[in-house]
């Protein structure tokens, strides 16, 4: 039934890609991930690829239009639009067109790069949450379109919810979210004196599209967080030791040199690493194998110990 459903999915697709180019495409490629959108790459025989996103939820995609024109006007290399509908009147979905970026995911391409690479990407990466950081201040925190109010009070609120959503029965997890509640508290100063500053929360080892190991791009702004942007940071961190590995945590290293942390960053940032490696392992899918399980379990607790350490 599955399968049913995903190919009459694509032959909506296909035709979508028809009627907005007059030419038919030769292929649809579906991306790996989405957040429960579905994303194609359509290829043609006589024109540049475009990319059709798609989700049921139209909400979803309610703030992305916006969220990339203001991005654009300060100088970020994202996708254009080309057509976009949230009616879902004429497909049972809603979609959004944008131009193709022509590269791979950062992880795909991280391995390969030398550190004069890494370097470069590093400090253009910084330099775009520079930017964004410069954008005016949330009235709240977490994640919302561009401009828009966030759901929480506080960072301290947000964090919170963030180890809240852990919840499963797995001891594993169930032992994490009692220690990162109990870090929460220690903390909780610190993290309500953080102000509501605009980053791109998810530009990490995906949405950062490299080819001949140079950045081409920016992608997926369906959203903007307003917080600490050492989530961002944290985030980045835990995706390369899942994705890659430790061997290639220099990345993360000059990320850390060109963005400058203070010594508030320093304090927090195992805290957030933590809680971010905490969801990877809650969602661990057995494809991953055992030893990507077992690397993000010991990455994780010494997470975990380096928060405690210094918060006693």
């Amino acid at each position: 039934m599955t399968s049913e459903v995903n190919h009459h999915q694509e032959e909506l697709v296909a035709d979508l890609a028809f009627k907005l180019t007059n030419h038919i495409p030769l292929s649809l490629k579906k991306m790996d991930f989405g957040h429960n959108s579905l994303t194609y790459i359509a290829s043609f025989a006589h024109r540049d690829p475009i990319v059709i996103r798609t989700n049921t939820n139209s909400s979803v995609f309610q703030s992305t239009e916006h969220n990339i024109a203001a991005l654009s006007n300060i100088g970020l290399p994202v996708p254009k639009i080309a057509a976009i509908d949230l009616t879902l009147n004429n497909y049972p979905f809603a979609y959004i067109v944008m131009e193709y970026i022509d590269g791979r995911d950062l992880r795909y391409e991280l391995g390969k790069m030398n550190e004069s690479n890494v370097i470069v990407l590093a400090e253009q990466i910084c330099k775009i949450q520079r930017k964004v950081g410069d954008l005016p201040k949330g009235t709240g925190f977490g994640y919302c379109g561009l401009g828009e109010k966030a759901r929480f009070s506080t960072w301290h609120n947000c964090l919170l919810n963030e180890i809240s959503i852990l919840g499963c029965e797995n001891k594993q997890i169930v032992n994490y979210i009692h220690r990162l509640k109990r870090l929460a508290i220690k903390y909780r100063t610190m993290l309500e004196a953080v102000p509501a500053t605009c980053f791109l929360d998810d530009i990490t080892t995906k949405n950062v599209i490299i080819k001949d190991n140079v950045l081409q791009g920016l992608i997926d702004f369906d959203c903007v967080c307003y917080g600490d942007p050492m989530w961002w940071l944290s985030l980045t961190i835990v995706c390369v030791v899942s994705d890659i590995g430790s061997d290639k945590l220099c990345y993360a290293y000059y990320l850390k040199q060109f963005y400058g942390l203070t010594n508030i960053n320093k304090s927090l940032l195992p805290l957030y690493t933590a809680i971010h490696g905490a969801r990877f392992i809650r969602d661990y899918d057995n494809r991953s194998g055992d030893e990507w399980l077992t690397r993000m379990s010991r990455f994780t607790e010494s997470c975990l110990i380096e928060a405690e350490t210094q918060s006693s």
